[in-house]
């Protein structure tokens, strides 16, 4: 494996995509997230009123440069983490030629060119790369995860419903755990940090202390 890799997954409120963010800054790095990838194709297809998930219509917007060039460009924005397009990519790493292309392109980016470490976010991210060596599963407890989720997701929609907001998490926490590419669970050999009482900064600390015992 041609650069470092750290492996940041868990569920929905753990903290992955703020931790992930001020982690990049901390230590130089570059990010991918399966995740953002996919409600990134979803937020283009609803611009272009593409509203059935079929796996035609799918390969057609993957194969495109400029769809492409418009996914990439948004897949940081706060606009598409909220849970509509959350549900969407869920739906959309349903169909096999999806899951099994954002899985090839994820294995392919640490023999890319460049040296910065690169941090991959995303749920089931570490059993992409099992002998990466930091490899980090971050746990919270799951009232804190939903409501962690539901401020986020009020700041968007002041008239979302906590109940159908849980509901949702929790049949998608329960569908991507049986995931057989990337299972939504822990791995084993996986560092677990409980964040129910940490801060983002003092989560990112605490990666940080381990990435740089790794690379030493």
């Amino acid at each position: 494996m041609g650069r470092i890799v750290i492996c940041i997954s868990g569920l929905s409120g753990a903290g992955k995509t703020g931790v992930t963010r001020k982690l990049k800054v901390k230590i130089n790095a570059e990010e991918f997230s399966l995740g953002a990838i996919c409600r990134a194709i979803c937020f283009y297809m609803e611009l272009n009123k593409i509203t059935v998930y079929d796996k035609a219509i799918v390969n057609t917007i993957m194969k495109d440069p400029l769809a492409w060039r418009i996914i990439e460009g948004i897949t940081c924005d706060p606009k598409i983490q909220n849970e509509k397009y959350a549900r969407g990519a869920s739906k959309l790493f349903q169909i096999p030629e999806v899951s099994r292309w954002c899985t090839e392109f994820l294995r392919m980016q640490p023999y890319s060119i460049g040296t910065k470490p690169i941090i991959f976010e995303g749920r089931g991210s570490g059993w992409l790369f099992p002998l990466a060596p930091v490899n980090v599963w971050l746990d919270a407890d799951e009232m804190v995860r939903f409501m962690r989720k539901y401020k986020d997701a009020i700041k968007l929609d002041a008239n979302t419903n906590f109940s159908d907001l849980v509901k949702s998490l929790s049949m998608r926490d329960g569908f991507e755990a049986r995931n057989a590419i990337m299972p939504a669970k822990y791995m084993p050999g996986a560092v677990r940090i409980d964040t129910t009482h940490m801060t983002e900064d003092n989560v990112v600390a605490e990666i940080a202390k381990i990435y740089n015992r790794k690379i030493k």
